[in-house]
């Protein structure tokens, strides 16, 4: 997301759009600061929460709404859903009369669980259903199916009173979390302006759970317009170079990536990874990935480098995995890659088999399936044909320029609709 705000902000000062960035602050106080000749302003925060207490709590509302009122933009444009940046701040916007946006960039809007698989397993198509979120939730958690489904049944209005009961109260949080997501849903679509979505899985969703049409907007992500296509030619002796750029994060499914490539033949290939996150789960998972791949030298991992370390990765690799094992909603690195020319080898779900055209510039496998995994990968390996023929197929890819110019039309519009209201 910040890289997206980023890339999106230096795009549109390229087109004449002042832009200025509120954020919360990390030590609760209010301060402003220049960043790349951009004005960022800080605003009280941080407040921690759980996932479904972010949907409709009032948090940091009065700062919030003295920082807009006095700035005064002409769009108000958010990019997070939290108690930090949320309903609330929708809202203050919708109060000033200043036309508001917000672009959802993860699930977590819809998801309670924020990754849009059901029961941990399948794709969803999000629509919020009490009883089959409240099941999904239990389930995910490894609660036992048959157990899930009859506490799922419990009616709200019992669930509710049981979320108390000291140890187990959790158990009874699904039907009433559900309804929240639901009524939070209702509540952005009155306070946004528009909701943009960078997928159309996600803008499918929100369709399904009665978003208006008329409150959405797909506006497709896009790269650095400075990423450029790089020469690349195959390892030594056929040797398949492998990539994975990301966070540390079980959701990213390196650790499926890395079995796969475990029942190769160790002089097959390589594994280049770049990944970043510095928080504990982060950590706890980059040292469960170290122990995968200890004194195995054919894989090879790089932390929390540089952005300026990105194209010297691609550099270096034939072929991009992005093994995710959530609904990813437009991720960033298939388009830097499709920038760059290498073929991407990404899980069949969400956003990534929207970008993904499977035997044409890219192989699409079943997320979980390290056997599918594995044969991918070989068959890459095996054939440089192959490998050649999927980069010759990619097409031009999408640039931030673009994302820009389209979200500029869309402020435009907003401003225009608000102008003739207002007459």
């Amino acid at each position: 997301m910040e890289v997206y705000v980023a890339s999106l902000i230096d795009a549109l000062r390229k087109l004449d759009v002042e832009c200025m960035v509120a954020v919360p602050s990390t030590d609760g106080e209010a301060a402003t600061s220049v960043y790349r000749g951009v004005k960022v302003v800080y605003y009280p925060g941080p407040v921690r929460s759980s996932p479904s207490e972010s949907i409709l709590a009032s948090v940091n509302a009065d700062a919030f709404r003295e920082m807009l009122a006095s700035e005064r933009p002409d769009v108000y444009h958010q990019h997070d859903w939290s108690l930090n940046c949320g309903l609330t701040h929708l809202q203050a916007s919708r109060q000033l009369g200043i036309p508001s946006i917000i672009t959802i960039h993860l699930p977590k809007l819809v998801c309670r669980m924020r990754t849009m698989m059901y029961q941990g397993r399948s794709q969803c198509d999000g629509e919020v259903i009490e009883e089959r979120c409240a099941q999904c939730f239990l389930i995910t958690k490894g609660i036992p199916s048959a157990l899930a489904r009859s506490i799922s049944k419990i009616p709200t209005g019992v669930a509710c009173k049981l979320v108390h009961l000291t140890g187990i109260g959790s158990l009874f949080s699904g039907r009433g979390a559900a309804k929240r997501f639901a009524d939070g849903l209702s509540s952005v679509a009155d306070a946004a302006d528009r909701i943009i979505t960078v997928s159309q899985w996600l803008e499918k969703a929100l369709l399904i759970n009665g978003i208006p049409a008329s409150k959405l907007s797909l506006i497709r992500s896009g790269v650095d317009p400075e990423v450029l296509p790089i020469s690349t030619a195959n390892g030594p002796n056929g040797l398949l170079r492998v990539g994975f750029l990301g966070r540390w994060n079980p959701a990213k499914g390196l650790h499926v990536l890395i079995s796969a490539l475990q029942r190769l033949p160790s002089t097959m290939y390589t594994l280049r990874v770049l990944a970043t996150g510095n928080d504990p789960e982060s950590a706890a998972y980059r040292r469960y990935i170290e122990r995968m791949v200890s004194k195995q030298p054919q894989f090879q991992l790089f932390a929390d480098q540089p952005r300026s370390a990105v194209r010297e990765f691609f550099q270096n690799i034939d072929v991009l995995a992005v093994p995710s094992q959530w609904l990813e909603t437009g991720p960033l690195v298939v388009l830097e890659a499709h920038a760059c020319k290498i073929p991407v080898v990404g899980s069949n779900l969400g956003g990534i088999s929207e970008m993904v055209r499977d035997q044409i510039d890219g192989l699409l496998v079943p997320h979980g399936n390290i056997e599918a995994w594995k044969a991918a990968l070989r068959r890459l390996a095996d054939d440089s044909l192959l490998l050649q023929q999927l980069r010759q197929n990619i097409p031009a890819v999408r640039t931030m320029r673009d994302t820009a110019g389209d979200m500029l039309a869309l402020y435009r519009k907003l401003l225009c609709e608000r102008s003739i209201s207002a007459a």
